[in-house]
């Protein structure tokens, strides 16, 4: 017998060896080298930058929920009477400094939230991606800042300065 062999029985009753080998190291999962198909690696979904991909859906998912199916359609009498620049519903508060909510500005600040969890969550996908195109030949430095910004970009220049412009609009 070898050293550091093991010994097993097969079901003949034989001993049968096999020299140990070194410890298995577990494979990275999700795996680190990105597979082409159609042209877009899908090691993109498992990256530190998929957060950039699939964040701004999932909240446009959650707050478009709660604004199509949720929300009330008109405010509490004493939004009209006094000057409110935030709005509490549940789990929901929205503050917006400037903006007086009342049920003259709601309605349109209803469509602009649904009109931005809509769109976000059917081209979000396709914008990012195409971003990540044209931006990773720039290199590994360059490209975390600038998908921060383009996330951030969408996020918040998607749907808090519609929300801001429809309340300072109609209100």
């Amino acid at each position: 017998m070898v050293a550091g062999a093991l010994q097993t029985l097969n079901k003949r009753g034989r001993v049968r060896e096999w020299q140990s080998r070194r410890p298995c190291t577990p494979r990275p999962w999700p795996p680190s080298k990105r597979t082409k198909c159609s042209g877009l690696g899908t090691g993109w979904l498992w990256d530190d930058l998929c957060v950039s991909i699939w964040l701004p859906p999932a909240m446009a998912a959650c707050f478009g929920a709660y604004y199509c199916f949720f929300a009330k359609e008109k405010l509490p009498a004493f939004y009209d009477q006094n000057k409110i620049d935030f709005y509490s519903d549940g789990a929901l508060r929205m503050n917006l400094p400037g903006v007086y909510f009342n049920n003259r500005n709601w309605p349109h600040i209803l469509r602009a939230c649904r009109t931005w969890a809509c769109v976000t969550m059917a081209v979000w996908t396709a914008l990012c991606c195409a971003a990540r195109m044209v931006l990773e030949p720039l290199g590994t430095p360059f490209l975390w800042p600038a998908m921060l910004a383009f996330t951030l970009l969408g996020i918040f220049g998607g749907l808090f300065i519609p929300v801001y412009a429809a309340g300072r609009k109609y209100g």
